[in-house]
């Protein structure tokens, strides 16, 4: 895929995870009516705008089922990792 920057931004289809927490909050505590252009949105040290093209519902298929099972096992390792890495300092 090109680097968005070259596609004037473009990001083309992506889900809630793809956001940082202050942008996914501002995108879908009160979703955006479509073609409403939102921001400037700060984070770090980059500013970011945002406009929604379409909402696409959420269908729990087998792959996203399976891409949930297995951020969710990633989350959990790290963090049992970290805990015995710190245990034994």
């Amino acid at each position: 895929m090109k680097e968005p920057r070259s596609l004037c931004g473009y990001t083309g289809e992506t889900n809630r995870l793809s956001f940082s927490p202050d942008i996914a909050a501002a995108i879908f505590q009160d979703p955006l009516p479509i073609g409403v252009l939102l921001g400037p949105i700060q984070t770090e040290e980059v500013h970011h705008l945002v406009r929604i093209e379409k909402y696409i519902p959420a269908d729990l298929t087998p792959i996203v089922r399976q891409e949930i099972l297995d951020s969710l096992f990633e989350e959990w390792i790290s963090k049992e990792l970290n805990y015995i890495i710190n245990m034994q300092q």
